[in-house]
């Protein structure tokens, strides 16, 4: 059983975490839509360099931030094991992403109307 000073620990660092996920989160969804909306990306691609770039923010806060005690590693043999375990990551979120806009782009097309806003809606509902 936790004793008060290491559940309030625990609790610190679920917070933490749990702010470096919706950073994580911000910084992808923002990163793809500015890469494929507005700079006329391929989603595919977009996609990539979003999840890309979160995945760095991540590994880079929660190496400062959430996980201080592992600054004492080497930083590089951990960046290595993180993205080799991630692209697993990246494989299930190019799937997710480009299976469902495919699967509902024409729902929000039908619904919506054949807009830039419909297909952005498809593009954020499934990612």
């Amino acid at each position: 059983m936790l004793n008060r000073v290491d559940l309030r620990a625990e609790i610190s660092r679920f917070l933490r975490h749990a702010t470096v996920g919706g950073l994580g989160t911000i910084t992808d969804v923002g990163l793809l839509n500015l890469l494929h909306q507005v700079a006329g990306w391929p989603l595919w691609g977009a996609n990539a360099l979003s999840f890309c770039a979160a995945l760095l923010q991540a590994f880079w806060l929660h190496r400062r931030w959430t996980y201080p005690e592992a600054a004492d590693q080497d930083a590089r043999v951990q960046l290595v094991k993180f993205a080799i375990i991630s692209v697993i990551g990246l494989g299930l979120s190019q799937l997710i992403l480009l299976g469902v806009h495919a699967l509902l782009r024409q729902y929000w097309i039908m619904w919506l109307g054949p807009t830039p806003e419909a297909y952005a809606i498809s593009v954020n509902f499934a990612k």
